[in-house]
């Protein structure tokens, strides 16, 4: 009788175990395949709003010294930048499964939308309506 119930107990965990090792091959493969790529695009996102910001505090200044069309050149940056992060942000949304995610996305979006709105042409500084 003990061993009938050791070959149960035996044959029980060893199934469970085949069963684990099976689904181990699928949680590998979302992890080389979503985590790692969502992981890169967190960080082409972060690279390209820094260039965002850079663009935007070279406009800033090339404003303030006169220098239009270097302000320009930031401008094209700053407009090649937002594009590219919008359509980095797009491709991670494809990849989110959480709802935080998808919270800090909506949030990086907004975020954009004020950006660009601030860079329209109808909004112009007091000093230079001339």
């Amino acid at each position: 009788m003990s061993f009938g119930a050791a070959m149960v107990l035996t044959l029980g965990v060893s199934f469970l175990a085949l069963n684990d090792i099976g689904d181990l091959g699928g949680v590998s493969d979302k992890l080389a395949k979503v985590t790692a790529k969502k992981r890169f695009l967190a960080s082409d996102i972060n690279t390209a709003m820094a260039a965002i910001l850079g663009a935007e505090q070279g406009i800033l200044v090339r404003a303030f010294l006169k220098d239009k069309t270097t302000m320009e050149q930031y401008n094209q940056d700053f407009q090649e930048s937002t594009a590219r992060t919008k359509k980095t942000l797009d491709e991670f949304v494809t990849l989110s499964e959480t709802a935080e995610d998808r919270r800090m996305i909506d949030e990086m979006n907004s975020a954009l939308a004020k950006l660009e709105v601030a860079r329209e042409p109808h909004i112009i500084p007091p000093r230079e309506r001339n």
